[in-house]
């Protein structure tokens, strides 16, 4: 079954088409086995795992049939579906040798719920803290990576943001001139090539903006928790994305935004545009 660090609500399926003598579920170490015939209960539970996944994942992520009965009668993608997506996404760049295991870094969908009760910046310690305690697995690597990728929803809308070049972040005392001089085949200076990108398929608006500033404010409290000082001031930028047509298929913009952005080569090419 999942990590603890998953709090998700639940659905109640849509029980047509179940067939009762073949279940899938998972076990306590996170294999998914079958029951078949007599072993089969006869009434489903509404929230029954039919598949756990990690790829190359810190966590297991279940899916649920209520997950899947819920895009069968078009309604949006969930957390719990996000995530197994953008699992499978970076699973696929790691195995056709886009990115390395570790240079991506992409956060469960609990992350950012740790966020969703607390109205006014900045944010109290214990707010930083519980995100903090429901990525643990990830700070050994969150720091040397190259690219974290972060699901963040506010108000009912899904968006990603893309934390850039982690591994060249600095703390604030040691922060160097910024370049003066564009680098070979660059129009401009590189000027922060530690940053955020907020890849957006509806209008930017307040929440958006205010869950940038949770995730800046998360960044310095994470940097002091692993590093030790203050982190160097973060800048966010909002470069213009493909927009979606309809008021449901924000997270299905969240992994096609996730599958570019893997390509490290396109995303520093979005991030310096964005500049």
């Amino acid at each position: 079954m999942s990590s603890s660090v998953y709090a998700f609500s639940s659905d109640f399926p849509d029980e047509s088409g179940w067939d009762s003598s073949s279940i899938r579920s998972s076990s306590s170490d996170g294999s998914i086995r079958t029951i078949s015939g007599s072993q089969a209960p006869a009434c489903p539970e509404p929230d029954r795992v039919i598949l756990s996944y990690s790829g190359y994942l810190k966590y297991p992520l279940d899916l649920t049939e209520a997950d899947v009965n819920r895009l069968r009668r078009c309604e949006e993608l969930n957390d719990r579906g996000i995530d197994v997506l953008l699992a499978i996404a970076h699973a696929d760049a790691v195995e056709k040798g886009d990115i390395g295991e570790n240079d991506v870094v992409v956060l469960p969908t609990a992350f950012e719920e740790s966020f969703q009760y607390v109205k006014d910046t900045p944010m109290p310690l214990e707010t930083f803290a519980r995100a903090h305690e429901r990525i643990k697995k990830y700070h050994s690597i969150f720091w040397g990576s190259r690219l974290i990728l972060v699901p963040l929803q506010r108000g009912g809308h899904w968006f990603l943001a893309v934390i850039t070049n982690a591994q060249l972040a600095q703390a604030r005392n040691a922060v160097q001139v910024p370049p003066q001089e564009p680098n070979e085949g660059d129009s401009q200076p590189d000027q922060h090539p530690f940053g955020i990108l907020i890849l957006n398929s509806w209008v930017r608006n307040a929440d958006v903006e205010f869950m940038a500033e949770c995730l800046k404010g998360y960044l310095a409290h994470s940097w002091n928790a692993i590093q030790g000082g203050k982190l160097q001031y973060v800048y966010t930028y909002y470069p213009k994305c493909p927009r979606q047509m309809d008021g449901v298929s924000c997270g299905l913009h969240i992994v096609r935004n996730a599958e570019i952005m893997m390509e490290l080569a396109t995303a520093e090419k979005v991030r310096k545009g964005a500049q």
